[in-house]
């Protein structure tokens, strides 16, 4: 009894604290893609190595999730570095719009398959009404001259929170049978 007593009690006083509290703000979960021309170089193995986004400002295509309320079609995506070089972009803003902004952390895939080429670069996005939230930043392009350069067309897809790799089986079946134990140790102590 006592222990429920104490339990009311600091469940009482977190939600009295809470109620005072400034809300908090939660990561973005959203996307939007974005279309332009730019020249880009790739070196022999097919890795993107420059690009050179042709306008300065890029036109936002699309938007879903918490973007939406802050993006439409036809914003101007602002390029804060560019030409973008991958050798060295880790820790730059590489672009803004309307508020967010997205900083570089690391490189993902860079590769050419057949006429198509990827590049993933992973960031920060950061905005005054959210948590930064690690993001990907994909790039897609087609039709281009691998160790060379060629101006084309280019797509990018904005995805926040950044995707994360699944867990293999075995770490899900490990958890699964520590919770099972879990469980029927519980139901030992209360039989």
């Amino acid at each position: 009894m006592m222990l429920r007593n104490l339990f009311a009690a600091v469940l009482l006083l977190t939600l009295a604290a809470t109620a005072k509290a400034t809300p908090i703000k939660s990561g973005i979960d959203g996307s939007f893609d974005i279309f332009s021309v730019a020249d880009i170089t790739l070196n022999a193995d097919g890795e993107v190595t420059l690009i050179n986004f042709i306008f300065a400002n890029i036109a936002l295509v699309d938007q879903a999730g918490d973007y939406a309320p802050y993006l439409t079609a036809g914003d101007a995506v602002a390029l804060d570095t560019n030409p973008i070089s991958i050798n060295n972009i880790i820790g730059l803003q590489l672009w803004n719009v309307n508020g967010f902004s997205f900083i570089a952390t690391a490189i993902g895939a860079n590769e050419t398959l057949g006429a198509t080429t990827g590049l993933y670069i992973i960031g920060d996005v950061v905005h005054d009404d959210f948590v930064t939230t690690s993001t990907e930043f994909f790039l897609s392009s087609q039709n281009l001259t691998v160790d060379g350069t060629k101006q084309s067309a280019l797509s990018a897809s904005i995805t926040s929170p950044a995707p994360v790799a699944v867990s293999e089986p075995g770490s899900l079946a490990i958890l699964a049978l520590g919770l099972i134990g879990f469980a029927a140790s519980r139901k030992k102590k209360s039989a």
